[in-house]
Formats: structure tokens, sequence, C-alpha cells
């Protein structure tokens, strides 16, 4: 796209060789960094060291006292956990707040969605789905969890006919990383019978968002507003610090 000025970029962090001009690290605030240890003998991709090239460290959990109190964890462990100091951190409870049929994009409040208070399968394809279905409950519904690997291709899911008959025995709820494929893949399908149509419109993506401390919406307010307001092409910022990040780094580190 030509009109494009800005990318923002999932999952790439450890990606030296992509340029970057700000970096926000998402860190869970149950799990934090686990044992420490990189892959395959322990949860992360990077030392915990490489969050001092970082702009921010943004703790997400289910609830503001979650995050408040893995903010204070992290500021008060932070050189036994190898956090430096300096590095920003600041928590955001991330939650259930409005929900939609798949092929809808009229938004309810999530405790007004028809599923909300009733029993419903919980269709995920995520790392750890556990989170989706503690918000699910905390909406008052009788969860039957579905959890497959993350990325799942669902092409199977839906020619057997599983899908259709999960949906025809009650709701099934899914994430929003999840509808994504779901939508593309039934409409490439073809999965338009009047039967199956009306089964899907059981099928509903459940979406969240991130409630920040009144305190702290400043701080990300700036480092977004800096990022937004930048030209990276002709800052040459984002080359700078990519090379910086980059320098004196060896494949261990990755």
């Amino acid at each position: 796209n030509s009109d494009c000025t800005h990318v923002v970029s999932d999952d790439g962090l450890q990606h030296y060789a992509m340029a970057r001009e700000l970096e926000i690290v998402l860190v869970d605030a149950q799990r934090r960094f686990g044992n420490g240890r990189r892959l395959p003998v322990g949860p992360l991709r990077e030392p915990a060291a490489r969050l001092s090239s970082a702009d921010l460290v943004l703790l997400t959990a289910r609830t503001r006292e979650e995050a408040d109190a893995a903010k204070r964890h992290m500021l008060t462990a932070g050189q036994s956990e190898n956090v430096p100091a300096p590095v920003p951190i600041i928590g955001g409870a991330l939650m259930p707040s409005s929900a939609h049929s798949l092929f809808s994009e009229h938004l309810v409040s999530a405790t007004a969605a028809p599923f909300a208070n009733n029993s419903c399968i919980a269709l995920t394809g995520i790392g750890s789905p556990e989170r989706f279905h503690k918000d699910l409950q905390a909406l008052g519904c009788l969860v039957e969890a579905k959890s497959f690997a993350d990325h799942q291709d669902y092409s199977q899911l839906v020619s057997s006919g599983a899908l259709v008959r999960w949906l025809n025995n009650g709701w099934v709820v899914t994430t929003g990383k999840d509808a994504v494929k779901l939508r593309a893949l039934l409409r490439r399908l073809g999965r338009e019978s009047p039967g199956e149509r009306e089964a899907y419109k059981r099928l509903w993506v459940l979406q969240r968002r991130v409630a920040f401390a009144d305190a702290e919406q400043p701080l990300l307010t700036e480092l977004l507003s800096v990022f937004v307001g930048a030209s990276v092409i002709a800052s040459g910022e984002a080359t700078k610090k990519h090379n910086d990040i980059a320098r004196g780094r060896s494949t261990s580190d990755f």
C-alpha cells in the first residue's frame, strides 16, 4: 500500500534483520520469564537482559491488581530477573469488552452477548488459551475447551462438519485472532448453505481491551505519539536503532 507510512509488527523482537524505531515488549504478568531460560529448555526466545534495549515493557494481566502486583515485583526483583531498572514498565489489564458474531460488525457489550451465562465451546488456536477460558468463565459461561495449537489451520474442522455440529448444539466463542482465520476460511470454502448460515450465527468473537492506570497513560501516549508522528524513512532513526541492537550479537542470543 503506497499510502502506508508506519508498520506495526507482532512477534518481531528477535528478528534483527527488520529495522525498528520503537520496541514495546509484552510480558505475561503471571508467567513473566518462567525459569529464565531460552528455548528449548525455557519459554524465552531472547534472554531477559534483552529488555535493556527496549523502549517499554508492558505487563499484561487479567486485572489491574494483578498488573500492579507484577509491576512491583519486576521493579523490586529486576536485578535477579536481569531486567534493567531504567526500562519503563507499565501494567495493563486485558479484559473482555465486547463481542460480535463472526460475520457481523455489530458489537454488543461482552456481558450482553447471548453466550454470556450459558454453556459454550471455547475455540482457540493460541499459545495460552487459559486466560481466554477465564474471561468466559467471568462472564458466567460453562466452558468446554477446544484448544488447538497456535496458528491452527481450521480447514479439517470445517470440512469435516465438526464445527457446524458444535454450533447446532449451542454457542461457540473464539478469539479475535482465530476469527480472522475462520472468517477467511469459511468464505473461501463457500460454506453458505442456508443451514450453515444459520449455524454460524452462533459463532461469536470475544473482543478484549487493555485498561491502563491513569498515571501510566501519559508515558504510553508520549511513546506512541513519537512513533506515529515520526517519519521513519526520512529520519533514519529506525536504521540506527536496528544497527545498535544488532551490533555485537551472536546467533546464541536469538
